[in-house]
């Protein structure tokens, strides 16, 4: 194992260069001001892409992954509470099939193909970007849905900055968060440490019993400790390297369903990661290069002690990324660039350790007329254990309707294509056979077309907008199903056609009202995806909607702000989901509202902040999974105290 590490390490460090010629370009400067005006990109092509803005990151900075997108994306989270387990369903579409990236790494584990979105916090996080679609092959292959970047930026304007956050609420709730950064326009050092923790042990009504009792959730605390240092140096106008480092530290007791007697301590796990990344980057005055490597380390341990599991699983990925952008023309450019992924995992899981090589090409060729007709064509073509994939091409196109209006048509069309994981291919132990190494890929077509606007009125009031509609076939989905014999187990098949077809509204306004700013973010998704083909032994599912998918979600957030005081009032509406595969079985629609009042106090060089959040301020009772109570109203108070010397 210690010579295969030590040799992908090696390869990855030694991708073969690309011959370009540097010339003159600076790094881009990122101002440490927040941006207020973090509009819809109107994406001058047919790709769909959105960033959340500063100002709602920041609200949430106690907050996790899934906590933010629930509330300020169209990505449905699929979650089990608070520091529990939450994966995405982007467009209808599975949790494997929503593709999570740290500063352009994939973070997918190579066993379940998922990434748990409560284990990121929004802390460490500078910019959360959403591909839709077909954007997401820009990426990476595998994203039906779409794909989630997060990424870390250095501010070249620092000179030093302290922050240090403290937050107490409702079930024992504490979180402490602490950053220092130091530098100058030559290198810029960052640390960021983060403590959080909760007995989470909320009163709810159990209406899983007769009567409806009102009992106290156990078992489910947790706790999570992470470290997360950067260091950017830039060596000479022309060249920049970054480090990135990452350890978490995850632990948390699971809950037993609501129609299970609670004894403590049954069920745990366990997780630790460490994740490091180096990249160069070359600027030229018509193009960039980019070298990436690093190496990622996760340890899982799983206990339930109820049905005598004790699962530990063990991977390394060693990866190296490498990527050339050339302006060809004004109106003309190209991006090449290939990766690859080493994956060894050790569980008793499987009979025994697995290993599995990805290797990815990527061309991009955009194109401009005339600042109107914007148009991209991407090329994917991905090797996976010496397993050729289908060619994965995908088109974008936009046109600017009006001159001097930024009204955009768009459109795009897409291949797409998504590899068993590990656990579908090998699960097993003791003799025991539940994977199947005969699965297919499965293979996705999707298209994209829509509208979108941004303006202003007179001036002072901004406005955005955009309309889009969408079609995802999935075949040869990758199913489980239970199989009889001697004992009832489950395992995966290729068995099933999926079609996802939806709407995503989405509208922005900004409007000054004397001295005060009112704003509102709003964004409605239809979504019907549905079984269209499926076996004799699943026909009840047969052209009925997938479950814990919502047909209909809306969300909206209200903000009024003067000068250092900020109120918030956001909205978040989830349609009813079923349970059950044949539809017979449901969870009724929510409506959540939460409220955040934040009050910012200057003292020179000093900054302190005040902000009170009331999560649930209605006390609904509501249920995101079945037999998994979520908490009624609660309360978050965190004070932040930040000491910022930047240059002007």
């Amino acid at each position: 194992m210690r010579k295969r590490v030590t040799y992908y390490l090696f390869t990855s460090f030694c991708f073969p260069a690309i011959m370009v010629i540097g010339q003159d370009i600076q790094d881009t400067v990122r101002l440490e001001e927040v941006s207020i005006k973090a509009f819809l990109d109107p994406a001058k092509s047919g790709f769909k892409k959105t960033k959340i803005d500063s100002i709602t990151l920041l609200e949430n900075i106690n907050y996790n992954l899934s906590d933010l997108l629930k509330q300020h994306s169209p990505v449905f989270v699929k979650s089990y509470g608070q520091g529990s387990l939450a994966t995405p369903s982007f467009r209808g579409t599975g949790a494997s099939h929503t593709q999570i990236l740290w500063n352009e790494i994939n973070l997918n584990s190579p066993m379940l193909g998922q990434t748990d979105l409560s284990t990121i916090p929004v802390f460490l996080t500078d910019q959360v970007t959403l591909y839709y679609g077909a954007s997401s092959l820009t990426e990476s292959t595998g994203g039906f849905g779409g794909s989630i970047l997060i990424s870390n930026q250095p501010d070249w304007n620092n000179k030093l900055s302290v922050q240090l956050i403290q937050s107490a609420g409702s079930f024992s709730t504490y979180n402490s968060f602490a950053g220092f950064a130091i530098g100058n326009r030559k290198i810029q050092s960052r640390t960021r440490f983060i403590y959080a923790s909760s007995k989470n042990n909320f009163s709810f009504k159990n209406i899983d019993k007769p009567g409806g009792p009102v009992e106290r959730r156990e078992n489910a605390d947790y706790r999570t400790t992470g470290l997360q240092q950067e260091l950017y140096t830039r060596i000479n106008k022309h060249h920049v390297i970054s480090t990135q480092i990452w350890a978490q530290w995850n632990n948390r007791n699971i809950p037993s369903p609501t129609v299970v007697s609670t004894s403590e301590g049954k069920e745990n796990q366990d997780d630790q990661f460490l994740r490091g990344l180096i990249e160069w980057k070359w600027f030229q005055q018509k193009g960039i290069f980019k070298l990436k490597t690093g190496y990622f380390y996760e340890h899982m341990h799983y206990i339930n002690e109820t049905s005598f599991i004790d699962s530990r699983n063990t991977i390394n990925t060693l990866f190296g990324k490498l990527n050339y952008e050339y302006n060809l023309t004004n109106y003309l450019s190209v991006n090449g660039g290939i990766e690859h992924y080493f994956y060894y995992v050790n569980t008793n899981n499987f009979d025994d350790d697995k290993e599995r090589n990805q290797t990815s090409l990527l061309g991009i060729i955009k194109f401009n007329h005339n600042e109107r007709l914007f148009a991209d064509l991407v090329l994917r073509e991905e090797l996976i254990d010496n397993n050729l994939l289908p060619f994965m091409p995908a088109f974008g196109i936009s046109y600017k309707l009006l001159k001097g209006k930024q009204i955009y048509l768009k459109a795009n069309i897409s291949r797409n294509y998504h590899a068993p994981t590990l656990n579908d291919l090998y699960w097993g132990y003791d003799g025991f056979a539940g994977g199947n190494p005969d699965l297919q890929p499965e293979k996705g077509f999707s298209g994209d077309i829509g509208v979108s606007y941004q303006g202003d009125i007179r001036k002072k009031i901004d406005i955005g907008l955009e309309l889009t509609g969408y079609f995802i076939t999935i075949n040869d989905m990758i199913f489980w199903y239970p199989v009889s014999g001697p004992t009832v187990f489950w395992t995966p098949q290729n068995l099933k056609k999926v079609n996802s077809r939806g709407i995503e509204a989405s509208f922005e306004i900004r409007v000054p009202v004397y001295k005060f700013e009112l704003s509102l973010l709003s964004g409605y998704t239809f979504t019907r995806s549905v079984n269209e083909e499926v076996p004799d032994e699943l026909d009840g599912s047969k052209g009925k909607q997938l479950i814990y998918v919502p047909e209909h979600a809306f969300n909206a957030s209200f903000r009024i702000s003067r000068n250092n005081f900020m109120l918030t009032w956001n909205t978040n509406y989830v349609g009813k989901r079923y349970t059950t595969v044949d539809n017979t079985r449901y969870l009724p629609a929510y409506t959540l509202n939460d409220v955040i009042i934040e009050k910012k106090f200057e003292l020179k060089k000093l900054l302190f902040a005040l902000q009170i959040n009331i999560n649930n301020i209605w006390d609904i009772d509501y249920r995101a999974i079945v037999r998994q109570p979520m908490p009624g109203r609660n309360f978050l108070i965190t004070l932040m105290i930040k000491v910022v010397n930047s240059r002007q």
